[in-house]
């Protein structure tokens, strides 16, 4: 199995045991602080803004379980289940870069199941060519309706900020270096910001 497929499996695994405490209503303090504490020290330094919209995180020294409660520790681990969902499509596509094109194509490594419930799983790669259009994106990422108003103009703002790094003459080295900033910044965004920006950010490593 390759390193990022059992990253991939690691953090499915993590969400599917978020997802299997916070469905039982018995759960008690302790067993919520035990998970709480154990998602928190795998991925705090993997995703950015990891507390934000958490109860009792303070930037400099992370959560403070002191008087945290029930509640407060299902929403939390609701929210850090939302940000793994999210950071997982980090994942999801694994970049194609042929060594004398003018394009890019990605592979789309995540198992497709047949909607007709016929039990038929789609295993086949499927290979798509990017075309970047980024008014597309950005009228896309304006009728986000997951995104607040202050999200929606941070997420613009990050797009401008691919349109500059892919106009650049730089190298594609320097390129990704900068761009590989916003990808982090994308993992802790919904799946359909995640989206919107992977073939920007795929597009970049071959122009």
């Amino acid at each position: 199995m390759s390193k990022e497929n059992q990253i991939k499996r690691d953090i499915q695994k993590d969400i599917d045991e978020i997802q299997s405490l916070l469905e039982q209503n018995n759960s008690t303090e302790d067993e919520l602080t035990k998970l709480h504490i154990k998602i928190d020290g795998k991925y705090q330094s993997k995703i950015t803004t990891w507390g934000k919209s958490c109860y009792n995180w303070y930037e400099k020294n992370g959560f403070d379980y002191n008087y945290m409660g029930i509640d407060a520790l299902r929403h939390n681990l609701l929210n850090m289940k939302s940000k793994l969902e999210g950071y997982l499509q980090t994942f999801a596509l694994v970049p194609v870069v042929p060594s004398n094109s003018k394009t890019i194509n990605y592979i789309n490594n995540n198992t497709n199941n047949n909607t007709n419930n016929n039990k038929n799983e789609n295993s086949n790669t499927n290979i798509s060519e990017i075309k970047i259009d980024f008014k597309e994106i950005e009228k896309n990422i304006t009728n986000m309706e997951s995104l607040t108003s202050t999200e929606t103009t941070e997420a613009l703002e990050k797009l401008k900020e691919l349109e500059k790094i892919y106009n650049s003459k730089e190298s594609r080295k320097a390129k990704w270096e900068t761009a590989k900033k916003i990808l982090v910044w994308v993992a802790d965004k919904s799946v359909d910001v995640a989206i919107a920006y992977f073939p920007v950010i795929m597009r970049i490593l071959n122009k």
